[in-house]
């Protein structure tokens, strides 16, 4: 525990000491017995600074991440448009066809860069689609090629999302969230939100 914490504390417990003696709060204190009271005060202080502990501890293991949707992504010919037939490399993800879009998404914790991480540690949570839409999933190893997934950067990461069954895009608004969780128990997530256009 850090010094000024202790001297909060024993701040605290110093004001107690009077207020209690004086009978300023005798409630539940039997008189005459002044150091119950403060004992009880200080286990109260203790228990409010383990609860600040454990928030602390939370926050410090919390990540940031920031994504970013290119639902044009197959207009340059990039391999991972070009290995199914259900993709239609050459134009962006419209609703006659079932492109990959593509998510970059930035990882940091306190400002830090996390590197280090696989696809394993990405997981999509659909939010919303439109009206007889499917389910988004990440595009794998198979239909995206083994480039489906990779670290563009220090802590910046490219992955790419289909419909699960690889059937065309509904034109409409999708969300989700995509949330991310490191080898060392941090956690964070970002909301996506991708915009299909009509043919």
């Amino acid at each position: 525990m850090k010094i000024p914490t202790l001297l909060a504390l024993a701040c605290a417990v110093a004001i107690a000491i009077p207020l209690r003696m004086a009978g300023a709060d005798p409630e539940g204190y039997p008189s005459g017995k002044p150091f119950q009271a403060i004992e009880a005060d200080f286990d109260s202080l203790q228990e409010a600074v383990d609860g600040l502990s454990g928030d602390l501890q939370s926050l410090s293991q919390a990540l940031t991440v920031e994504v970013t949707v290119d639902t044009e992504v197959c207009i340059p010919f990039p391999v991972q448009c070009g290995s199914n037939p259900a993709f239609d490399n050459g134009v962006a993800a419209n609703n006659g066809n079932a492109n990959p879009v593509h998510l970059v998404a930035t990882v940091s914790r306190g400002g830090v860069p996390v590197t280090g991480l696989t696809l394993a540690d990405f997981q999509f949570i659909v939010g919303t689609v439109p009206a007889g839409g499917s389910a988004l999933v990440f595009c794998d190893a198979v239909d995206c090629t083994e480039n489906n997934f990779g670290e563009a950067g220090t802590g910046v990461y490219r992955m790419f999302l289909v419909t699960f069954d690889l059937s065309d895009w509904d034109d409409g608004v999708y969300t989700g969230a995509l949330s991310v969780t490191d080898p060392e128990g941090g956690n964070g997530f970002a909301l996506v939100s991708l915009t299909i256009p009509p043919i």
